[in-house]
C-alpha cells in the first residue's frame, strides 16, 4: 500500500499489498535522504491578444512550474520540456527539508500582424527551498501533511528575481485497503517585481486536485481524479491585464515500485478548454 500513497500524494511513493498506510512513509525519515527528478512535456497555445499570464506545468502531485509567457496581439504555440531535480532531508521523523531546481528547454511558433517566427530557447527556470511537517497520522482519522517554500530564483519573461514568491500547501488523505483518497491544495503567491518595461505582478494561483488511487498488485497503482486551477490576472505597472481564469481538468495516473525506495510514476493531465493545455510527467524518487 506504500507506492499508493506516494504516488498520490508526493511521487515518493512505496507499495504493500498486505499492510496499511504507514505514516512514516509520508516523510524521509529522520536522517534519510530522498533524491527526486522529474521530466515533463506540455503543449499550450494562444490566439489573439497574449496577456503575459504565466503557463502553469506540473512537475509532481504537489509542485509546479510558472513558465514566463509575452503579452501582446499574437497567436501562439509552445512546446515546452522540464527537467526537475530535487533532494530531500529528514531532519526528524516528522519532517522534511528540501531543495529542488527545474530547467526549460521551449521551441515557440509566433505569429503577430506584421511576421512570424520560430524559436528554441533553454534555460534554468526556477529553484526552490522548502520544508514539509506531518501533523496528523492516518489512523482513526485522516493523515495530514503540510508544507511550505519560497523561490530561490524565478526566471521571468526578461528579468531574474530572488525570494519574491511564497507557496503553502496541505495534504489530506485517507486509506481504505486497497484504496486511498487524497485532497492537494497549494496556493501561490507571487510578489511583484521588475521588468525592462517596468514592474510585472504575475498572478496568484490556487490548485486543488483531488483523486482516488487503487492498487492493482504490489508493483502496480492507478490514479483518476481532476485539477482545478484559479489563476488570478498579471499586472503591468500595477494594471490588470486580461482576466481571471479558472481551469478544470482530469488526471490520469500510473506508478510502478521497483521497491519500497525505488518509485517511477507516469502522470497525465488533458486540455479541456481553449486556454488550457494538456500535459505528461514523468517522476523517480529514491529513497537512501
Amino acid at each position: 500500500m506504500r507506492v499508493l500513497l506516494f504516488f498520490f500524494i508526493i511521487f515518493c511513493a512505496s507499495l504493500s499489498a498486505d499492510m496499511p498506510l504507514l505514516v512514516e512513509d509520508l516523510v524521509s525519515g529522520k536522517g534519510k535522504f530522498k533524491l527526486e527528478s522529474s521530466l515533463s512535456y506540455t503543449n499550450s497555445k494562444s490566439q489573439n491578444l497574449s496577456t503575459g499570464d504565466p503557463i502553469i506545468v506540473p512537475i509532481s502531485n504537489t509542485g509546479f512550474v510558472a513558465i514566463p509567457s509575452s503579452f501582446g496581439e499574437s497567436e501562439q504555440e509552445n512546446d515546452n520540456l522540464i527537467g526537475t531535480l530535487g533532494i530531500n532531508y529528514g531532519i526528524s521523523n516528522k519532517a522534511d527539508i528540501y531543495i529542488r531546481g527545474s530547467y526549460l528547454g521551449s521551441y515557440r511558433q509566433q505569429k503577430d500582424p506584421s511576421i512570424s517566427t520560430n524559436t528554441f530557447t533553454h534555460k534554468p527556470i526556477d529553484s526552490w527551498l522548502g520544508v514539509n511537517y506531518e501533523f496528523l497520522k492516518d489512523d482513526s482519522s485522516v493523515g495530514v501533511l503540510g508544507y511550505i517554500e519560497t523561490a530561490l530564483y524565478e526566471k521571468n519573461l526578461n528579468k531574474s528575481s530572488y525570494l519574491h514568491s511564497l507557496q503553502i500547501g496541505s495534504i489530506v488523505y485517507k486509506s481504505i485497503d486497497p484504496v486511498v483518497l487524497v485532497l492537494n491544495t497549494t496556493y501561490r503567491y507571487s510578489h511583484k517585481r521588475k521588468s525592462k518595461d517596468g514592474t510585472y505582478k504575475p498572478g496568484n494561483v490556487l490548485l486543488l486536485h483531488p483523486n482516488v488511487g487503487f492498487a492493482v498488485n504490489e508493483w502496480i497503482t492507478l490514479s483518476l481524479g481532476f485539477e482545478w486551477l484559479h489563476q488570478r490576472a498579471s499586472k503591468f505597472d500595477g494594471s490588470k491585464n486580461g482576466l481571471h481564469r479558472s481551469f478544470l481538468q482530469p488526471t490520469f495516473g500510473l506508478g510502478y515500485g521497483f521497491s519500497e525506495d525505488n518509485i517511477l510514476n507516469l502522470n497525465f493531465k488533458a486540455a479541456t478548454q481553449k486556454d488550457s493545455n494538456s500535459s505528461v510527467t514523468l517522476h523517480w524518487s529514491y529513497t537512501f
